[in-house]
């Protein structure tokens, strides 16, 4: 299982050249994390959207996540949100250089990246 930390995923891609600002939604369903959505340089359109999922450790829902530290989760879900299917559909050059670079700090810190989580439901 993938160790999350909310907060140290946000401090590492505020640093990726082609996001410029990072925000965190609390958690929208009964087993996901925050969802950290990364907004792309350049364009007002563009965005990253990264959540991990479990089914385990409950303290993803009542805990802030600047106080969680790290949980338990089966994967991560990242997407652009341009439609459906989930994983990277955009044609921006820089939201593709920011998709890669988020994708590969997650699969170096043992993330199981998936394009969508409904894909496992």
């Amino acid at each position: 299982m993938y160790h999350w930390n909310t907060q140290k995923l946000v401090e590492a891609f505020e640093q990726i050249p082609q996001i410029s600002s990072v925000k965190v939604n609390m958690p929208g369903g009964d087993c996901d994390t925050e969802n950290i959505i990364m907004y792309v340089e350049g364009s007002e359109d563009e965005r990253l959207y990264c959540q991990g999922f479990s089914c385990e450790d409950e303290s993803i829902w009542d805990t802030p996540y600047e106080e969680k530290g790290d949980i338990y989760i089966e994967m991560v879900e990242l997407t652009d949100g341009m439609d459906s299917r989930g994983g990277l559909v955009s044609e921006n050059a820089n939201t593709a250089m920011a998709y890669i670079a988020v994708r590969q700090i997650l699969i170096d810190d043992g993330a199981d990246v998936v394009n969508r989580l409904k894909d496992y439901f």
